[in-house]
């Protein structure tokens, strides 16, 4: 076999550049084994050397089986390797294997595992810095529903008990569209609340005493039905109904992405 056969079944294999593989074919006298050892130490080493780079572009994908989802966002430096499907596939098995051998309270650690284990090798294949960013995994009784929107760079993960089949068609595009921060009011830090509300009386010195509870009151729920998902106005609807009155579903808890 010519060193140039021998490149090409490198690159076959790895998917890292040609000049990358004729480096390690060199390097290693044409052993196969030993040149893919070759690049995964190389793009460790290329990895570290780009660390430092922004990584302001990225993928989110989502992954659902009947009792569990995860979503994924990995972070590279430009729109244009983003874009690629080696980029795209390698955030499709990050996604597979956090839904296949972690648990919700080992994120963490699995995160850290695959950057050491995972991103070596796409690192020496795109010659950015990729970095896996965030990673949330959740089992449940009910229904986890993905959404990634094909545009813009969003993903929404959400858990649901009960509803009918529009409800939970339209839930994470809501989500999506509506870019909630808080499920429901409760989940406000307090402290937030109390600011809020005094930076609404600020705005109302002069206003008679009797009204300005009214006053702070509206101004809050409207406050309120920007921030919080379960007083936001249904994206699907022009009656101004809120979205706990949409359905009889139970949110129990959501995820709302943006790269960058």
């Amino acid at each position: 076999m010519t060193i140039t056969d021998q490149i090409k079944e490198l690159r076959a294999k790895t998917g890292v550049g040609i000049m990358k593989c004729k480096e390690a074919i060199t390097a290693t006298n044409g052993d196969q084994n030993l040149a893919i050892e070759y690049l995964r130490k190389s793009g460790i080493a290329d990895a570290e050397g780009r660390s430092g780079r922004k990584t302001t572009e990225g993928y989110i994908n989502t992954l659902i089986t009947p009792t569990s989802g995860v979503m994924v966002e990995v972070l590279c430096e430009t729109d244009f390797v983003s874009a690629t499907d080696r980029f795209q596939t390698f955030c499709h098995n990050i996604a597979h294997n956090a839904i296949n051998s972690v648990h919700e309270g080992d994120i963490t650690k699995f995160v850290i595992d695959s950057e050491e284990g995972n991103v070596g090798d796409i690192v020496a294949s795109l010659q950015e810095n990729i970095k896996i960013n965030r990673v949330v995994r959740w089992t449940t009784d009910g229904n986890i529903i993905g959404y990634v929107h094909p545009n813009q760079p969003i993903g929404v993960l959400v858990d649901v008990s009960g509803g009918d089949s529009e409800f939970l068609g339209h839930i994470a595009q809501h989500i999506a569209a509506s870019k909630p921060e808080y499920l429901t009011p409760s989940d406000i830090p307090k402290k937030l609340i109390e600011s809020e509300r005094k930076i609404h009386l600020s705005t109302l010195s002069g206003k008679p005493e009797a009204i300005l509870d009214k006053i702070v009151n509206g101004k809050m729920q409207k406050w309120y039905s920007n921030v919080c998902l379960s007083d936001q106005q249904w994206f699907f609807s022009d009656d101004k109904m809120p979205v706990s009155k949409v359905s009889n579903a139970t949110i129990n808890r959501f995820e709302y992405w943006r790269i960058g």
